[in-house]
Parts: structure tokens; C-alpha cells; sequence
């Protein structure tokens, strides 16, 4: 039996050695062994779960059709998005983490199946661990899938899987060819189309409870800018409003900035960044999406634009000689690798999104949300400080202070006149300068400095 056990565990380290794309340490190998073993034993029983969360209920669609018209018109639920908006707005509503959506890539209106993953869930293993194993898990069943389209290629559904595949293809008006070459093409396709989405329920919930303390200052700076309340919702979608957030490819911070451009609109050095920042790196996306609308005249390509840039969507409007053409017209009559699917579903996503959090006590526990927070106000240093004595003259009446001021990453350095700092207390004049609205829609944050220039310092 000891032996049994150590041949498991090796085979097990093997595996995810192989098989994850983090680094396991040995806490992550041995802890709770025998319940790995259980798992990974069972690993079949679960990747052919039957149970399935309902998908496409009328309780759920029906808030898009905002009931109580809380939603700006300008981002209505339109004939065109609409499978793919309710696609996202049940990922965002319904599922969590722990469920795997399967369905096609194209037509995010064929979902094959749900995945419920309640037992890893509710296992003692930590979560790298739970989540190697889930990848795991889904990369068989995926397996198990396409299997399937290969034997439905020739066959009728004989399996409940198939069965599953077969009533989800009627379900989208999908009419199935008898075998032939036609049917053949049919499920190639359809295995190349397959695609897995992690539930993310839970993220948004997160991102709800971490925008809370600032949830009152950008609601009013969204109003200042004159923009759609709507758009915050893009860091949710970026990073579900994590402040540590760090993507592969090196985007930053709750708006997933990249370096280039976030030093274009926030202060940047080897002891500041802005993107590290949720209220300067929030102004910074204000200023943009701003500058974005000013340049493709329409909200519906302004936002995707946030994710793809505006350089092809300016090259699709010249190729349509058309000054403001819709999203739709965009994507249906222009081909490029930049749009398509990525644009497409990033519009589909803030919709789907603006939704939700429009009617977020039907979904999410809202208990953080609803604590009083005061508005945090912008200012300029007009003398020299150090993060370590700002924050300390302000942590007994801020419980929030450090993390207003995030873009500082070193406690001791030094910083020069022209800082920008964080408070929800009113600073004395004789140090800081309060930034008014005008000024901060005036100037990017970056140039916030001039503020204060010919401003002299008084420490007394």
C-alpha cells in the first residue's frame, strides 16, 4: 500500500509538472494527498458531471431588457450583440469560478454544457492547487467532447453527452445534415470552434467589495468628466477591479494599463506608478476613453477601442468612407485579427456588464457597497514628502490612506514638489494644492505638476 501511494504521488507530481503553467511547491504537491488521489481518481465521474446550471432562464434575460430603464440608452441590447451579450451576462450572473461553460466560439449561443465543479470547491486543498486541477479536469472533458463530434460525424447521439451536443445545435436553429460529407465538415468545425469560459460570478463580487471605498468619489468624477456612468465597469472587465492585477504581457492595475500608455497619462519612474494606483489610473481611463470618443465619434467603438486601440477601427471607417459607422457595421464589413471576435466580444462583455451591475442586489451581496465612504480628493505637494510620513500623519483618520496612495511604491524615498497625493481629509494650504474638477479634466494626471509651478512651500 506504501508503495501504491508513493507510486500516486510521484505520478501526480508528474502530472502537473506537465500540465500547469505555474510553479507547484511541495506544500502544493503534498498537501491533503489522499484527497488529490481521491480527486484525480474520480477525474472522469466529474468531467462527465450531468448536472448543469440552467442556461438561457427568463428570470435572468429578462434584466436585459432593463425593466426599470437603469441602463443609458446608448448602451441598449441590440438584435445584433444579443446572443453574445446574454452569453456574458449569465458568466457574470450566474456562474462562478468553479463552473466551466463549454460552447462555440463563434456563436456564443451554442453552449454545450456546464461543468460544476462543487466538489474541488469544497475540498481543503489550497487554490493552486484547486485550479491545476480544474484546468486539469476540463482539458479531459473537452477531450470527451470532441470525441463526441468525431463519432456524431457518422453516428445518431447515442451517449447523454451527445445528446446534449445534438438538442444544443437544434436549440440555435441548427439543422443536422444525415451522414454525409457535409455532416462530416459540420462536426470538424464545430470540435475546431470548441471553446471553455471559467464562470466569474465570484470575480465580480471581489471587484464589488474592492471598489467600494471609491465607489462614491468616481460616480462623481464620471459626472464631472461627463461621461456615462457605465464605463467604470471596464476595470471590472480588465480586472474585475483587482489592484494587484498583472497581466503575461505586463498591463497594470485595476484598467490593465500597459506601460507605454500609462506613461503617456500618468507619472512614471522607478519610484512611481500611476497604474499601481486606482484613483490615478481611474482619471487616466477617464481621460482616455475621452479622447477615444473624441476620435471614433461613438461610445459602441470608443470602448472596444480601450482594448484593441483605435487604429483599425479608424482604418475600417476609411475603408467604409463612413465618419461614425455603428460597431456592427464595423465588424460585419471589416476583417482584421486586431477586431473580429476580441472587439466583439469586449463590447458584448460591458454591456453584458453594465446590466449586471445596474441591478446588482439580484445578484451580488452588496453589504461593503453600502457603507458610507467619504469622497477622496487630488492634490499636489508644493514641498517634498516621503510616503512613510504623509501616511502617517493621516492613518489615524484614513483607514484607507496607504492604498489611496499605491503609486508610491517606496515608504522612505524622497519625493519631490509636484507629487501627486490621495486624502479624503482637506490638507493645509500651505503644502498641497486641492485639485478643482476643471482642472482635473484640464490636464492629464501626469501633468498635474504644473499646478503648482511658482507655488512656494511653507512648513511652518
Amino acid at each position: 500500500m506504501g508503495k501504491l501511494k508513493t507510486f500516486l504521488l510521484v505520478f501526480i507530481y508528474f502530472l502537473f509538472l506537465t500540465n500547469c503553467s505555474f510553479a507547484l511547491t511541495p506544500e502544493n504537491i503534498f498537501q491533503n494527498d489522499l484527497e488529490m488521489i481521491e480527486l484525480l481518481g474520480n477525474k472522469i465521474r466529474l468531467s462527465e458531471n450531468k448536472k448543469a446550471v440552467n442556461f438561457g432562464s427568463k428570470r435572468i434575460t429578462e434584466f436585459l431588457k432593463d425593466p426599470e430603464n437603469r441602463v443609458n440608452d446608448l448602451f441598449e441590447v441590440t438584435p445584433y450583440f444579443k446572443k453574445d451579450i446574454t452569453f456574458w451576462f449569465h458568466i457574470y450572473t450566474v456562474f462562478s469560478s468553479h463552473h466551466i461553460v463549454l460552447h462555440d466560439k463563434e456563436n456564443l449561443g451554442l453552449v454545450y454544457d456546464v461543468i460544476e465543479f462543487d466538489e474541488l470547491k469544497s475540498s481543503k486543498l489550497n487554490n493552486y492547487t484547486k485550479y491545476a486541477l480544474q484546468r486539469r479536469l476540463t482539458k479531459e472533458r473537452i477531450k470527451l467532447v470532441k470525441k463526441d463530434f468525431v463519432y456524431l460525424q457518422k453516428n445518431r447521439a447515442k451517449s447523454v453527452t451527445q445528446k446534449k451536443i445534438v438538442n444544443a445545435l437544434k436549440k440555435v436553429g441548427f439543422k443536422i445534415p444525415k451522414p454525409s460529407k457535409k455532416r462530416r465538415q459540420l462536426f470538424k468545425n464545430l470540435a475546431n470552434n470548441l471553446r471553455s469560459q471559467t464562470g466569474q460570478k465570484d470575480k465580480i463580487q471581489n471587484g464589488i467589495d474592492r471598489y467600494a471605498p471609491y465607489s462614491k468619489t468616481f460616480e462623481k468624477w464620471l459626472m464631472d468628466f461627463n461621461l456615462p456612468k457605465e464605463l467604470m465597469w471596464i476595470s471590472f472587465i480588465e480586472s474585475s477591479f483587482n489592484t494587484k492585477a498583472r497581466s503575461k504581457v505586463g498591463a497594470t492595475g485595476t484598467w490593465q494599463f500597459m506601460k507605454r500608455i500609462g506613461k503617456y497619462f500618468m507619472p512614471y519612474s522607478k519610484y512611481k506608478d500611476g497604474r499601481l494606483n486606482p484613483a490615478m489610473s481611474t482619471l487616466a481611463a477617464f481621460h482616455l476613453l475621452h479622447q477615444n470618443k473624441k476620435i471614433l465619434k461613438r461610445w459602441d467603438l470608443a470602448i472596444p477601442a480601450y482594448n484593441s486601440g483605435t487604429k483599425h477601427i479608424i482604418k475600417a471607417r476609411r475603408k467604409l468612407k463612413l465618419k461614425a459607422p455603428k460597431l456592427e457595421q464595423v465588424l460585419s464589413s471589416y476583417d482584421h485579427p486586431h477586431l473580429g471576435f476580441a472587439s466583439n466580444a469586449f463590447y458584448s462583455e460591458f454591456v453584458a456588464l453594465s446590466h449586471a451591475q445596474a441591478y446588482r442586489e439580484h445578484f451580488y451581496d452588496l453589504k461593503k457597497f453600502k457603507k458610507k465612504y467619504k469622497e477622496i480628493n487630488v492634490f499636489v505637494t508644493k514641498c517634498s514628502i516621503t510616503k512613510s510620513w504623509f501616511t502617517k500623519q493621516l492613518k489615524r483618520k484614513e483607514p484607507y490612506i496607504y492604498e489611496y496612495n499605491s503609486h508610491l511604491k517606496y515608504k522612505k524615498r524622497k519625493y519631490k514638489k509636484g507629487t501627486i497625493v490621495f486624502s479624503t481629509t482637506n490638507l493645509t494650504k500651505k503644502r498641497y494644492l486641492k485639485l478643482t474638477p476643471k482642472q482635473l479634466r484640464r490636464k492629464y494626471p501626469k501633468n498635474y505638476k504644473q499646478y503648482v509651478k511658482g507655488q512656494s512651500c511653507s512648513t511652518k
